[in-house]
Protein backbone atom coordinates (compact mmCIF):
# COMPACT_ATOMS: atom_id res chain seq x y z
CA UNK A 1 0.00 0.00 0.00
CA UNK A 2 1.40 3.40 -0.96
CA UNK A 3 0.78 6.14 1.55
CA UNK A 4 0.19 9.78 0.78
CA UNK A 5 2.74 12.37 1.79
CA UNK A 6 0.24 13.83 4.25
CA UNK A 7 -0.33 10.42 5.81
CA UNK A 8 3.42 9.96 6.32
CA UNK A 9 3.66 13.37 7.99
CA UNK A 10 0.76 12.59 10.30
CA UNK A 11 1.83 9.08 11.18
CA UNK A 12 5.38 10.23 11.89
CA UNK A 13 3.91 12.32 14.73
CA UNK A 14 1.53 9.59 15.91
CA UNK A 15 4.34 7.05 16.25
CA UNK A 16 5.54 8.77 19.41
CA UNK A 17 2.45 10.40 20.90
CA UNK A 18 -1.34 10.54 20.88
CA UNK A 19 -2.56 13.80 19.32
CA UNK A 20 -5.84 15.46 18.47
CA UNK A 21 -6.68 16.66 14.98
CA UNK A 22 -6.10 20.31 15.81
CA UNK A 23 -2.67 19.61 17.30
CA UNK A 24 -1.73 17.48 14.26
CA UNK A 25 -2.76 20.34 11.98
CA UNK A 26 -0.67 22.81 13.98
CA UNK A 27 2.40 20.57 14.03
CA UNK A 28 2.26 19.57 10.35
CA UNK A 29 1.05 22.83 8.82
CA UNK A 30 -1.77 20.93 7.11
CA UNK A 31 -5.31 22.31 7.29
CA UNK A 32 -7.64 20.75 9.85
CA UNK A 33 -9.84 19.54 6.98
CA UNK A 34 -6.88 17.81 5.31
CA UNK A 35 -5.96 16.18 8.61
CA UNK A 36 -9.56 15.08 9.20
CA UNK A 37 -9.86 13.54 5.72
CA UNK A 38 -6.49 11.78 5.97
CA UNK A 39 -7.27 10.40 9.43
CA UNK A 40 -10.66 9.18 8.27
CA UNK A 41 -9.05 7.31 5.38
CA UNK A 42 -6.45 5.80 7.73
CA UNK A 43 -9.24 4.81 10.16
CA UNK A 44 -11.19 3.16 7.35
CA UNK A 45 -8.15 0.95 6.65
CA UNK A 46 -7.79 0.13 10.35
CA UNK A 47 -4.49 1.98 10.69
CA UNK A 48 -5.47 4.59 13.28
CA UNK A 49 -8.03 4.82 16.02
CA UNK A 50 -9.81 8.09 16.71
CA UNK A 51 -10.79 8.61 20.33
CA UNK A 52 -11.71 11.54 22.54
CA UNK A 53 -8.21 11.48 24.01
CA UNK A 54 -6.69 11.83 20.54
CA UNK A 55 -5.58 9.81 17.56
CA UNK A 56 -3.25 6.85 17.84
CA UNK A 57 -1.83 4.20 15.55
CA UNK A 58 -3.30 0.73 15.79
CA UNK A 59 -1.04 -2.33 15.90
CA UNK A 60 -1.90 -2.83 12.23
CA UNK A 61 -0.97 0.81 11.53
CA UNK A 62 2.39 0.42 13.27
CA UNK A 63 3.16 -2.62 11.12
CA UNK A 64 1.94 -0.97 7.92
CA UNK A 65 4.06 2.15 8.39
CA UNK A 66 7.14 0.40 9.79
CA UNK A 67 8.79 -0.01 6.38
CA UNK A 68 8.10 3.60 5.44
CA UNK A 69 9.15 5.18 8.74
CA UNK A 70 11.59 2.92 10.61
CA UNK A 71 14.55 4.55 8.86
CA UNK A 72 13.48 8.06 9.92
CA UNK A 73 15.36 8.94 13.10
CA UNK A 74 14.53 12.64 13.35
CA UNK A 75 13.11 15.54 11.35
CA UNK A 76 13.79 19.12 12.35
CA UNK A 77 14.13 22.66 11.10
CA UNK A 78 17.71 23.68 10.30
CA UNK A 79 19.17 27.20 10.36
CA UNK A 80 21.78 26.78 7.69
CA UNK A 81 24.28 29.32 6.46
CA UNK A 82 26.58 27.81 3.82
CA UNK A 83 24.20 25.10 2.61
CA UNK A 84 21.16 27.35 2.61
CA UNK A 85 19.26 27.36 -0.68
CA UNK A 86 16.07 29.19 0.41
CA UNK A 87 14.40 30.79 3.43
CA UNK A 88 13.39 27.57 5.20
CA UNK A 89 15.37 24.34 5.58
CA UNK A 90 14.18 21.03 7.01
CA UNK A 91 16.61 18.22 7.72
CA UNK A 92 15.91 14.54 8.26
CA UNK A 93 18.30 11.97 9.71
CA UNK A 94 17.70 8.50 8.28
CA UNK A 95 19.35 5.20 9.10
CA UNK A 96 21.70 3.79 6.48
CA UNK A 97 20.26 2.44 3.24
CA UNK A 98 21.33 -0.76 1.51
CA UNK A 99 22.42 1.33 -1.47
CA UNK A 100 22.99 5.03 -1.87
CA UNK A 101 20.25 6.75 -3.89
CA UNK A 102 20.97 9.23 -6.63
CA UNK A 103 20.62 12.69 -5.12
CA UNK A 104 19.07 14.20 -8.25
CA UNK A 105 16.14 11.76 -8.11
CA UNK A 106 15.34 12.80 -4.55
CA UNK A 107 15.84 16.47 -5.43
CA UNK A 108 13.35 16.16 -8.28
CA UNK A 109 10.78 14.61 -5.93
CA UNK A 110 11.17 17.50 -3.48
CA UNK A 111 10.92 20.07 -6.25
CA UNK A 112 7.66 18.50 -7.46
CA UNK A 113 6.18 19.62 -4.13
CA UNK A 114 7.43 23.19 -4.62
CA UNK A 115 10.74 22.95 -2.76
CA UNK A 116 13.71 24.92 -4.06
CA UNK A 117 16.21 22.11 -3.65
CA UNK A 118 17.47 19.09 -1.76
CA UNK A 119 20.94 18.20 -0.52
CA UNK A 120 21.80 14.57 0.23
CA UNK A 121 24.50 13.95 2.81
CA UNK A 122 26.08 10.70 3.99
CA UNK A 123 27.73 10.20 7.36
CA UNK A 124 31.33 9.01 7.10
CA UNK A 125 33.23 7.69 10.11
CA UNK A 126 33.75 11.23 11.42
CA UNK A 127 31.79 13.77 9.32
CA UNK A 128 28.78 14.53 7.16
CA UNK A 129 29.82 14.38 3.50
CA UNK A 130 28.19 15.24 0.21
CA UNK A 131 26.71 12.10 -1.33
CA UNK A 132 27.95 12.84 -4.84
CA UNK A 133 31.67 13.23 -4.01
CA UNK A 134 32.20 12.20 -0.35
CA UNK A 135 33.70 15.61 0.42
CA UNK A 136 33.11 16.69 4.05
CA UNK A 137 30.67 19.60 4.28
CA UNK A 138 32.85 21.21 6.97
CA UNK A 139 35.24 22.27 4.16
CA UNK A 140 32.60 24.57 2.62
CA UNK A 141 30.18 25.12 5.49
CA UNK A 142 31.79 24.55 8.91
CA UNK A 143 28.92 26.19 10.82
CA UNK A 144 26.41 23.91 9.12
CA UNK A 145 28.56 20.85 9.82
CA UNK A 146 28.60 21.74 13.52
CA UNK A 147 24.86 22.33 13.57
CA UNK A 148 24.11 18.99 11.91
CA UNK A 149 26.45 17.18 14.32
CA UNK A 150 24.59 18.76 17.24
CA UNK A 151 21.15 18.12 15.71
CA UNK A 152 21.85 14.46 14.92
CA UNK A 153 24.36 13.24 17.55
CA UNK A 154 23.40 9.58 17.11
CA UNK A 155 24.25 9.52 13.39
CA UNK A 156 26.24 6.42 12.49
CA UNK A 157 28.46 5.72 9.52
CA UNK A 158 26.48 5.48 6.25
CA UNK A 159 23.40 7.20 7.73
CA UNK A 160 21.76 9.80 5.49
CA UNK A 161 20.73 13.39 5.99
CA UNK A 162 18.22 14.95 3.61
CA UNK A 163 18.06 18.74 3.66
CA UNK A 164 15.14 20.28 1.80
CA UNK A 165 14.93 24.03 1.21
CA UNK A 166 11.92 26.07 0.21
CA UNK A 167 9.96 29.26 0.75
CA UNK A 168 7.79 27.89 3.60
CA UNK A 169 7.97 25.13 6.17
CA UNK A 170 4.90 23.43 4.72
CA UNK A 171 6.46 23.28 1.24
CA UNK A 172 9.72 21.96 2.70
CA UNK A 173 7.86 19.31 4.71
CA UNK A 174 5.90 18.16 1.68
CA UNK A 175 9.11 17.96 -0.37
CA UNK A 176 10.99 16.18 2.39
CA UNK A 177 8.33 13.53 2.94
CA UNK A 178 7.92 12.99 -0.80
CA UNK A 179 11.69 12.41 -1.03
CA UNK A 180 11.56 10.02 1.94
CA UNK A 181 8.71 8.11 0.29
CA UNK A 182 10.70 7.92 -2.96
CA UNK A 183 13.77 6.76 -1.06
CA UNK A 184 11.77 3.92 0.45
CA UNK A 185 10.45 2.95 -2.97
CA UNK A 186 13.99 2.88 -4.39
CA UNK A 187 15.08 0.52 -1.60
CA UNK A 188 12.21 -1.92 -2.03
Amino acid sequence: MEFSISALRIVHLLRTERLGRRRIAERTGLSEMSVRLELEQLRTHGLVKLERSGCALTARGKRAFAVALDRVVDVRRASLIGLRIDEVNLAAHLHAQSRLPEAWKLRDEAIREGASGLILLVRSADAWTFAHNAEPIRIHAPEDASQLNEAFPSAAEDDLCLIVSGPTENVCAAGLWRAIRALNQLQN
